[in-house]
């Protein structure tokens, strides 16, 4: 839905209900997790990286 037209006529869903019927009638459950691996292994170096460079922040800044 997100990536979905921004033009009413153009739109592939008519909403969230119709946006999962449809997503389950192409590929059933397994259909609403594509790309969950890539989005997980993405994950875990992009929130180190954010925890790591918070800490460093505030042990500039003097908060921490």
């Amino acid at each position: 839905m997100q990536a979905d037209s921004i033009v009413r006529s153009e739109r592939r869903f008519k909403g969230v209900g119709d946006c999962a019927r449809q997503l389950y009638a192409e590929g059933g459950v397994k259909r609403f997790f594509k790309g969950v691996a890539p989005c997980m292994l993405r994950a875990a170096p992009a929130n180190a990286t954010c925890f790591f460079l918070y800490q460093k922040s505030a042990q500039f800044l003097g908060t921490a």
